[in-house]
């Protein structure tokens, strides 16, 4: 049932948009452009263009200034259709973020909507203003109405509880929470209000005189006000509740107050008082000159401690130059002999990189004469007429072993004359330790380092003339080795191409031809499938269509028998309308009432004939629809399946 504008008068604009609005914002076709809401300091969050995104940082551009600003991807949030403006229950809306929540309220709030659906809640903005949505046309239109029929409210809540109290027999709660000055109090007075209107129908002739004593149920009911306001500013032990009573404490505060002011006026005027006037300046004068004086004896005391004070500071600060003349002097020798031991130290460095590089190379000559040997003896049996060349290179190959040999003798004797040196360079570190302790010894402690770093130095040279000749000598059988590779490789490479491309050739003709023939197999069994796969989708599209048009059919049957429940449930509220005008008469009241009974009894038949076959039908859509949604996912199934099928065969 559609929501009656003419029934609500002239608070139909703060309830809901008009027709054209609604229709505007469901019609309104997107322009292709990506809209986001990024934070904003004055305006808590405002929409902008999203133009491109790098690596978690999005550029936006504001659709107010047009400002272009660089914002992090997630600080941004997510932009609802055009068609959700103003929507009335935000549970629906497809992006539920804060910034929507609080760009939807404040849309509704300047067209002074103050009610909006949240879900099963109803949020409500104080609009600091009289509004007339809560005149007794506005109570008569949500009265017996559900929830969907009509624009978010107050009173829509209340006559849901207060049917579901009729209905199951229960009582029901409502809970009203918010800040100060939120409107709690207005919204249960409202409340009341309304449960009193559509109470109040209700009664008997025989009530009359207990109403007459006690008033009406209205009356009872808004006369329970005050108590109920009384415990909302009440004070607990847990609850001060504080700002309730801010102007009372003011008042108080200055009751106090101008009764003292009273007070001090009235003495004013008395003799005595003058004389105490009188009398304390001159109080004051005396112990001002007490404090004077005592003044005085502090600044000599002051003045003394002070030049003793520049006296020691003149001494400490002649002591702390000479201090820092012979910390200068001994840093400086420290520094000196600090790079004789890094001079020192970087040699020892060097020397032990180039045992390392030996090694390596030592290594690599061992590791390369094991490769010569498989190589030896796989052309030994292979091919008899290279015995003679091999028995020549394994002469080669002893004596370069007796080389090796001695050369890893060399490299022992190197070794020991560098932990030789390492041991002198311990003795050295010991003897710089004691030189930092020792500080009147430093000059011959730096003469005994420059004599044992003259000995290193020559010790050093020596080692460079030694490894000279070891770089000689691993050249010198590099370059044999290398020789000998050349003359096996040649050989083996024109064999082994030579077999490769005989073996090759062969494979890769075998191979073409097995797969010409599996694929001339492969194509003839696709054709055949793909034949009867047409004339599969040809059969299943000519269902669909069937299916199609008989969802259309129950479609247009459940619109006109949706259009007949509107013009039945017009009636009845008709009907109800009649009914309460004429309640206020209480003889024809009776009459009536029999007569609206029957007719209502008869209505209520005839709704719930309609309403099941309205059941029916749409049961019979769903399993239509259904039916065509399994039908077209195992079509879907079944094509995917093949086109993968095909895909692979090809």
């Amino acid at each position: 049932m559609s929501f009656d504008y003419e029934a609500c008068q002239d608070a139909a604009q703060y309830l809901r948009l008009s027709r054209e609005q609604i229709i505007a914002n469901q019609t309104q076709k997107p322009d292709g452009k990506k809209y986001v809401w990024f934070p904003d300091k004055e305006n808590a969050y405002v929409k902008g263009e999203l133009i491109k995104t790098d690596k978690g940082k999005c550029t936006i551009k504001a659709c107010d200034g047009g400002k272009e600003m660089t914002v992090k991807e997630d600080d941004l949030q997510e932009m609802n259709p055009p068609r959700y403006e103003k929507c009335e229950d935000m549970a629906g809306m497809t992006f539920l973020n804060e910034a929507s929540v609080l760009n939807n309220l404040r849309s509704r709030y300047e067209s002074f909507m103050i009610y909006t659906y949240s879900g099963l809640f109803c949020v409500t903005v104080n609009p600091y203003k009289m509004l007339p949505v809560y005149a007794p046309y506005v109570i008569a239109a949500y009265k017996g109405k559900r929830r969907t029929e009509m624009p978010p409210h107050l009173y829509s809540i209340a006559d849901n509880a207060y049917t579901e109290m009729l209905m199951n027999r229960e009582n029901q709660s409502m809970l009203i929470t918010g800040e100060s000055g939120a409107g709690k109090t207005v919204n249960t007075k409202k409340v009341i209000q309304y449960f009193a209107l559509v109470a109040a129908f209700g009664g008997s002739q025989d009530d009359g005189k207990t109403l007459l004593s006690q008033g009406t149920l209205e009356d009872q009911i808004v006369q329970c006000n005050p108590a109920m306001e009384a415990f909302g500013n009440a004070k607990t032990v847990r609850n001060d509740n504080s700002s309730r009573f801010v102007s009372i404490n003011q008042f108080s505060a200055c009751r106090i107050i101008q009764s003292n002011l009273r007070a001090f006026f009235g003495m004013a005027n008395c003799e005595w008082m003058k004389l105490m006037f009188k009398i304390k300046p001159l109080l004051k004068t005396a112990e001002s000159a007490k404090e004077l004086e005592e003044m005085e004896k502090e600044f000599a005391e002051t003045k003394v401690n002070l030049e003793k004070e520049t006296k020691r500071r003149k001494e400490l600060e002649e002591m702390q130059v000479s201090f820092i003349q012979e910390k200068n002097d001994l840093v400086m020798q420290l520094q000196a002999q600090q790079d004789q031991i890094d001079d020192g130290e970087d040699r020892c460095d060097q020397l032990i990189k180039t045992k390392v590089e030996l090694d390596g190379k030592i290594k690599e000559l061992t590791e390369r004469l094991e490769d010569e040997e498989e190589l030896n003896n796989e052309l030994v049996s292979k091919k008899r007429k290279l015995e003679d060349e091999c028995s020549e290179l394994k002469k080669d190959i002893d004596d370069l072993e007796i080389t090796l040999a001695k050369v890893e003798k060399e490299k022992h004797a190197t070794e020991n004359k560098l932990k030789n040196l390492q041991e002198e360079l311990a003795t050295q570190d010991e003897q710089i330790a004691k030189l930092q302790k020792e500080k009147k010894a430093l000059q011959e402690a730096h003469q005994q380092t420059l004599d044992d770093l003259q000995s290193e130095e020559d010790k050093v040279n020596s080692l460079t003339k030694q490894k000279a000749k070891l770089e000689q000598q691993v050249d010198d059988l590099e370059a044999s080795l290398e020789q000998e590779k050349k003359l096996r490789m040649e050989l083996e490479r024109t064999k082994r191409k030579l077999e490769g491309d005989l073996r090759l050739t062969q494979e890769t003709v075998m191979d073409l031809e097995n797969d010409k023939q599996r694929l001339e197999e492969k194509l003839k069994k696709q054709e055949f499938e793909y034949s009867q796969l047409a004339t599969k989708l040809e059969d299943e599209q000519a269902l669909v269509s069937q299916l199609q048009k008989k969802i259309k059919e129950l479609q247009a049957r459940i619109e006109e028998l949706e259009e007949e429940l509107e013009a039945e449930r017009a009636a009845r509220a008709k009907v109800e309308k009649q009914r309460a005008d004429l309640s206020r008469e209480l003889e024809e009241l009776s009459e009536r009432l029999e007569e609206a009974g029957g007719a209502t009894a008869a209505q209520i038949e005839l709704n719930k004939r309609r309403e099941a076959e309205f059941a029916k039908l749409r049961r019979e859509l769903e399993e239509s629809n259904l039916g065509h949604e399994a039908t077209v996912s195992t079509l879907r199934k079944k094509h995917a399946d093949t086109s993968s099928e095909m895909s692979e065969q090809v």
